[in-house]
């Protein structure tokens, strides 16, 4: 097994050994062991709509240190917007009555009176939707009993690879959407809740299905990732990182073993951003500021919001201000973890390179 925490520490370390060497559009102004600011991207803006309108040029530029993920994977679906936003909760005062109306009108999406009479409903604190079937919860082939999982294919989803599934996966996916509708209408999210990974599971008890879903604002998601190890800044609790995920677990049967999405959420603030970095310019940031001698072969480059929370300010539930910023993420073996083994950032507004 790779020294992980080796694999970080390297990281951080490559990403400014060319700063003697860097290229007119970005001028280093002043890093740190995780993070290198830049004076000017200017010359790399777009508008918001066309982040992606270059990623054929990108991959066809010779790029040496940033491996891009196959080009008939990537979905280059343009936003709908980008914005600077800041989320609150919904039910933030967490009203105990809120929470059972939500509860009743929830359990019927989840099967006839009888059925749902088996399962655990309820409305968490969070403004989360969560029901599990504790009937067949321990004998399904599922993460939550992972000693009986002994294989997972994981296919990442998105509109060029949704058809690489198979039928059963494909089931679970479309089941998992029609909780997510409901559960939004129900909740008054407004986010959108979006599928992004299918995976099949191998067990002694037969096979499973997982279905992840993750946290989106006018078709620009909001990380649903943990960083496998995360630098001091991401763990400052000023600034913390707090990734957006939610899941889905079915038997071998299809039917549900557990449906957890992540909270609901209203943007209290959202202010248009009018340019951007594009997806070449952020390659060729994070190309011309990592060491000669460096190459990664990232699993996914997308344009997502970055979320952090601060919770020294007080209260329960701290609403999360998101910046847009482009990942570059190579991912953990650990098929239980969805964890970044090695994550860079380009800030998507000045450029700032920051190793998570």
């Amino acid at each position: 097994m790779k020294d992980r925490k080796l694999i970080a520490v390297l990281a951080a370390a490559v990403i400014f050994t060319a700063c003697s060497d860097v290229p007119d559009t970005a001028t280093v102004t002043s890093s740190s062991p995780d993070t290198l600011m830049v004076s000017s991207a200017d010359s790399l803006m777009v508008e918001s709509e066309k982040a992606y309108a270059d990623m054929d040029a990108a991959y066809s530029a010779g790029l040496k240190k940033v491996g891009l993920p196959d080009r008939e994977t990537m979905d280059a679906t343009a936003p709908e917007g980008v914005y600077e936003l800041e989320l609150e909760i919904i039910n933030r005062s967490a009203d105990e009555n809120w929470m059972t109306e939500k509860t009743k009108e929830l359990a019927p999406i989840f099967g006839s009176e009888e059925e749902i009479s088996k399962m655990k409903i309820k409305t968490a604190k969070l403004s989360a939707a969560y029901m599990i079937n504790s009937a067949i919860k321990g004998s399904a082939v599922t993460p939550l009993c992972s000693e009986e999982v002994t294989s997972c294919e994981i296919t990442p989803l998105n509109k060029k690879t949704s058809g690489a599934i198979d039928e059963k996966s494909k089931q679970a996916v479309s089941i998992t959407e029609g909780y997510n509708r409901q559960a939004k209408a129900i909740l008054g999210d407004q986010l959108e809740s979006i599928i992004h990974e299918a995976d099949c599971y191998q067990g002694n008890n037969g096979t499973g299905y997982g279905v992840h879903i993750e946290k989106a604002y006018k078709n620009v998601p909001i990380l649903p990732y943990t960083p496998l190890n995360p630098n001091h800044e991401v763990l400052d609790e000023s600034n913390e990182l707090c990734p957006l995920d939610g899941y889905c677990f079915f038997d071998g049967q299809l039917n549900t073993v557990l449906y957890h999405p992540d909270s609901s959420y209203k943007a209290v603030k959202a202010e248009m951003i009018d340019k951007i970095i594009s997806f070449k310019g952020a390659c060729e940031l994070l190309e011309e500021n990592l060491g000669n001698a460096a190459h990664y072969d990232f699993d996914k480059v997308a344009l997502m919001y970055d979320p952090r929370v601060d919770r020294t300010s007080g209260g329960d539930f701290p609403n999360i201000r998101c910046r847009p910023k482009w990942y570059f993420i190579t991912f953990s073996e650990d098929f239980f973890s969805n964890a970044m083994q090695t994550c860079f950032t380009v800030d998507g507004l000045d450029g700032t390179i920051e190793v998570i």
